[in-house]
């Protein structure tokens, strides 16, 4: 490819970009509401660093053992526990989920998760 063919291509594209409008666009007040699947040990890590990021809200919290909701309500007062998955996508107050499950369960957690229309936070392993 010549030089003056890669810039054509960049502003084209850079042009594209800028005519393009996102459906939604937060505001400079607006929060990120976040549910998480999973709220063991690593899961209530994450919730510790994100809660240091400015605009984010814990709304939800999954997991299977309800001794988890409890650890997870003393992080985050106000969290709202469910015991299926399924249920904290279905909320329409949830914007995006962080993955913190076992990696056996990453691929189904993932799946539903995109199914649903969720942005998702996942860390390595994909699956197991």
């Amino acid at each position: 490819m010549r030089r003056r063919d890669f810039l054509k291509h960049a502003t084209a594209g850079a042009a594209i970009s800028l005519a393009y409008k996102p459906s939604r666009v937060l505001g400079a007040n607006d929060r990120v509401r976040l549910g998480i699947i999973g709220a063991g040990g690593r899961g209530q890590e994450l919730i510790k660093d994100f809660l240091k990021v400015p605009n984010i809200e814990f709304v939800a919290v999954a997991d299977v053992y309800k001794r988890r909701h409890s650890e997870a309500a003393k992080l985050t007062p106000g969290i709202k526990p469910v015991t299926d998955h399924r249920r904290l996508l279905d909320m329409k107050d949830v914007d995006a989920v962080i993955v913190a499950t076992p990696l056996h369960c990453h691929a189904r957690h993932f799946l539903d998760t995109i199914a649903a229309g969720k942005d998702l936070y996942a860390e390595k392993t994909m699956t197991w």
